[in-house]
């Protein structure tokens, strides 16, 4: 996360990153989970300032941020908005604001939440926080809708806004082809941020659409340098950033990108997620793109015949028949060579989790020194460029058992469910096309 963030020091925010990596990724199927444990890293290890142990003794007034889009987004999921909502999505909505927001009442980093503190006391204060930051004509809606004094609202701290949106399209913007240039001293998270927030601020000082995109594309030419082939889109990332949409081209190539680094770390990666989360299609693309690769797809009834060697007939020119041994996916994979440096050879097992168990076992040997998998209890070596991407739905899903061999060596990145932009963009309409 340090080396990511091109920083010459490692500070909290680095610790949060790796920890999210580590931890909390493995929790991205149960949310409320998720949300509960991203804001105990955020109050443990908060972006207090420049130094490492900054959080211990933060460097001067901490600045208090809203995520106003993500906040907006939780309050219009909501079936009905009441206080019982806030209190069965309480770390969902905390995560919208910074720790230090929380600092002065007693909210538990627990289960019981309320444990130590008055609760309509802390929930008063929340609420108004919510509707104070809401948009302004839902404002008096969900003062009384949460019981809040619209007076109450009006004097609650203003924030400073943490334009989300805006961070996550030049995130997504620089893993297709732009580079970020940073000022002496300056990390790439703090220059993203800056970036994100000055494209933010501007629509709100100008007077027509044109004249703000324009604007923006000027202050995006002095932050970064296009370093695609095709002619550099800037235009089209400015009317992004004023609008606050997502570009799900540039989406998919962040998560290429970011395969991309888990398959480098790691000859066996396992991508888990529920039906429709884009498993098979951005390990088969990410495969495709990075060298030679080749998918399978296996099943209860798959053997050992499937994926390493199998007898069969052959016809000889006399007329007479034998019986010879025959490479299968696995040992074909094994046994083609890695042309190019950096350049993966890469084998796809969709539903992986659906093999029998040792049917995968001959993997454990990608992990030894020499890499190689192992036949009939012998070693086939491969190349330090062999790649193996295993795909399957959760464990709770009925047949499905990952093999126990694999299970603690094996990293597993968590998908999401797709929605529908990006399956109408990236999907559908390349097909119809």
């Amino acid at each position: 996360a340090q080396q990511v963030d091109q920083s010459p020091q490692l500070l909290p925010r680095h610790w949060r990153k790796a920890i999210d990596s580590v931890i909390t990724h493995g929790t991205r199927q149960h949310p409320a989970v998720r949300d509960f444990m991203k804001v105990a890293c955020w109050q443990l290890l908060p972006d207090a300032g420049k130094k490492p142990d900054a959080h211990k003794k933060p460097d001067g007034q901490r600045t208090a941020s809203v995520d106003p889009d993500r906040l907006n987004a939780i309050i219009n999921s909501a079936p009905g908005l009441d206080r019982a909502f806030v209190k069965q999505n309480l770390w969902s909505l905390a995560r919208a604001f910074d720790p230090v927001v929380f600092e002065d009442c007693q909210l538990k980093l627990s289960y019981v939440p309320f444990s130590e503190c008055d609760e309509k006391e802390v929930l008063d204060s929340f609420c108004a926080m919510m509707v104070a930051h809401a948009p302004e004509q839902q404002r008096l809606a969900m003062a009384h809708s949460l019981e809040v004094d619209p007076a109450a609202a009006e004097t609650c701290q203003r924030l400073v806004i943490r334009p989300s949106k805006q961070i996550k399209r030049l995130q997504d913007a620089l893993a297709s082809g732009w580079e970020l240039t940073l000022s002496s001293g300056q990390t790439r998270s703090e220059a993203i941020h800056t970036l994100a927030t000055d494209c933010f601020q501007m629509p709100r000082t100008a007077h027509s659409e044109a004249e703000d995109i324009e604007r923006i594309e000027h202050r995006l030419s002095e932050s970064l340098a296009w370093q695609g082939s095709a002619d550099k889109p800037l235009s089209l990332l400015a009317r992004d950033l004023y609008h606050g949409q997502l570009s799900q081209k540039d989406r998919e190539s962040r998560r290429l990108s970011r395969l991309h680094d888990r398959l480098a770390n790691s000859p066996v990666i396992f991508l888990e997620g529920e039906t429709g989360t884009g498993k098979s299609y951005f390990s088969s693309k990410m495969a495709k793109a990075s060298g030679q690769a080749e998918v399978i797809s296996l099943g209860p009834s798959d053997s050992e015949q499937t994926l390493m060697k199998r007898w069969q007939w052959q016809q000889h020119a006399d007329g007479d028949r034998s019986m010879e041994q025959q490479n299968r996916m696995l040992m074909a994979w094994a046994n083609t060579p890695s042309d190019k440096d950096g350049e993966f050879v890469t084998l796809v097992l969709d539903e992986a989790n659906l093999a029998k168990t040792g049917l995968l076992a001959s993997l454990n040997g990608l992990w030894e020194p020499e890499p190689c998998i192992y036949v009939n209890g012998h070693p086939v070596k491969v190349s330090s460029n062999h790649r193996v991407i295993l795909t399957g739905n959760p464990d709770h899903y009925a047949g499905r058992q990952l093999d126990p061999a694999l299970r603690e060596k094996l990293p597993r990145a968590y998908y999401p469910r797709l929605d529908q932009a990006f399956l109408r963009d990236r999907v559908v309409e390349p097909a119809l096309v």
